[in-house]
């Protein structure tokens, strides 16, 4: 009899400590606006989300329009977008024995703000091809309409962003700068070009010391105000600032953690040749026209045609994905930023 009490005791205190290492990886759904709902491990019905629900790993959750949900999971919160869709992981122990907390962003987007990560502890945010892995920071990982290329924008900290089953293709995203990780089939790079109005041009039409103001007007407004050569002219400067900025960009690729495309160039002038001929294939998004006489030009082209340009020349050194090098945020371009500060305030 006093066995079996033991006995009856030990399964007690074995299930009391499952729970409680269970309650430790719950999520605790926060603040919700809109439709949201969960679909929780093991069933098949999507089910109301409300704020104080816990959930658990493998549990889902998605949002309609115009809908958000705020989760607060291991010491941090993140904020899930209207239209998205997340799988929540496990936490499991490395072999260094780094504690990883894990969420699968399968559609839309995440705002994160991490601030009580222990330093044996890491969260990861996947996508169908990223990985985003960050100890305590401020950021937002976006899928792109092609659902599966992914966007990741730095507010605060640093974030490693990796390429998913590739490894040893990543990089470090700091402060305000970003980065897209995409398959190859759908990543385009594209460049704003900007060509100002030569004073050589204007002669005498318009003083040297007059005030231009930079405000958006008509083609055929810019054509009357300025004249064709000028017109002409300026949008060729326009372009090849595009092209040149084009070339940078796809210089950027990261090949992996070490290398760029530009370290291949420099060791062969066919390379830099072949990416400055391909350029120039790409195409005009839009053409902007401006008071003062400058003109921008938006050009997109598919990396793609690059990368099929460059085996022959390179071998295949590129992998599955496209990984651009960070480029630095313009605050004004950055919808999310108010937004995440607003978010790690409310904490």
């Amino acid at each position: 009899m006093i066995k079996k009490t033991k006995l009856i005791f030990l399964l007690a205190v074995i299930i009391l400590c499952s729970a409680s290492a269970n309650a430790g990886e719950q999520a605790i759904i926060i603040a919700s606006q809109g439709k949201v709902e969960t679909l929780y491990s093991g069933q098949t019905e999507w089910a109301p989300l409300k704020p104080g629900t816990a959930l658990n790993p493998r549990d889902s959750i998605k949002t309609r329009d115009n809908s958000s949900v705020d989760i607060k999971l291991a010491g941090s919160v993140i904020r899930l977008k209207e239209n998205s869709f997340v799988k929540l992981g496990d936490i499991e122990k490395q072999r260094d024995n780094i504690k990883i907390t894990e969420i699968d962003l399968r559609k839309g987007k995440i705002l994160a703000t991490l601030t009580e990560l222990s330093p044996d502890s890491k969260f990861n945010i996947t996508s169908p091809v990223a990985v985003s892995g960050v100890r305590g920071t401020s950021f937002s990982v976006t899928i792109l309409p092609d659902n599966s290329s992914t966007e990741l924008r730095v507010v605060k900290g640093e974030v490693v962003f990796e390429c998913k089953n590739e490894l040893d293709k990543y990089i470090k995203v700091t402060k305000l700068t970003s980065s897209v990780i995409s398959p190859w089939k759908f990543a385009e790079i594209g460049a704003e070009g900007n060509g100002v109005l030569s004073r050589k041009i204007l002669g005498e039409q318009i003083p040297a010391n007059a005030s231009l103001k930079h405000l958006p007007i008509t083609e055929e407004e810019y054509s009357s105000k300025f004249g064709a050569l000028a017109k002409v002219t300026t949008e060729r400067s326009a372009r090849i600032d595009a092209y040149r900025k084009l070339a940078e960009i796809m210089h950027g690729t990261v090949i992996d953690s070490k290398t760029t495309l530009e370290n291949y160039a420099i060791k062969n002038d066919s390379i830099r040749t072949t990416v400055k001929g391909v350029v120039k294939g790409a195409g005009i998004i839009n053409t902007g026209y401006y008071s003062d006489g400058a003109i921008s030009i938006d050009m997109k082209i598919k990396s793609k045609k690059i990368v099929d340009r460059l085996i022959p020349l390179t071998g295949d050194i590129f992998g599955s994905n496209y990984l651009a090098s960070p480029e630095v945020i313009e605050i004004d371009d950055f919808g999310d930023y108010l937004e995440i500060i607003e978010l790690n305030t409310n904490d």
